[in-house]
């Protein structure tokens, strides 16, 4: 087996990358306060102030997302959330299953946070345009952006963020991944 890249050895840029990969995925969007706080949890103490280490600087992970953004292109956005460009989705395909997390902890999830994954599993795996997914059937912008909750008021962002809300809670049950990522491809590029 090859050796792995020791995450903490990255550029700052590269663990931000990660970080909004983590948060966002390939084309979701993310806050910055999330970018910085996975951020922090893939490199322990790394981003946080220097005489009060309790503290994420979150000056820090908005200046690298910005000279991201404005130098070498891997991220786009601002303050209403970020998101990988091409080239930094790029990067990420190159870079994932080359780095070590060692160290690394899960996250316990709340009761609150259970029962919601429990609640929308369950509204997705018994709405019909899943059902129609399942036997092939057409399915139309409508039932797409009921399933993620997105009415007609929605810009750009807020559909991008209600996919990727939608997209995160439900990472885990890969039957449901499946059917979201297929039918946001629709959405998100307005078909």
């Amino acid at each position: 087996m090859k050796n792995k890249i020791d995450i903490r050895s990255l550029s700052n840029e590269y663990i931000i990358l990660l970080a909004l990969y983590k948060e966002a995925g390939e084309d979701g969007l993310a806050d910055v306060e999330d970018i910085a706080v996975s951020a922090d949890k893939l490199v322990k103490k790394k981003f946080r102030w220097k005489k009060y280490k309790k503290y994420i600087d979150l000056s820090l992970v908005k200046s690298l997302l910005a000279n991201s953004r404005e130098r070498v292109k891997i991220v786009n956005g601002g303050k209403d959330g970020w998101y990988l460009t091409k080239k930094g989705i790029k990067i990420i395909n190159e870079l994932k299953n080359k780095i070590s997390y060692s160290g690394q902890r899960l996250e316990r999830l709340s009761k609150f946070d259970k029962n919601k994954i429990i609640f929308e599993s369950n509204r997705v795996l018994t709405s019909n345009i899943y059902k129609k997914y399942c036997i092939d059937e057409k399915i139309t912008i409508p039932e797409i952006k009921k399933i993620f909750k997105i009415d007609k008021y929605a810009s750009e962002i807020e559909k991008r963020k209600a996919v990727t809300n939608l997209i995160r809670l439900l990472k885990d049950n890969e039957e449901i991944n499946k059917f979201l990522k297929t039918i946001k491809k629709r959405i998100l590029n307005n078909e």
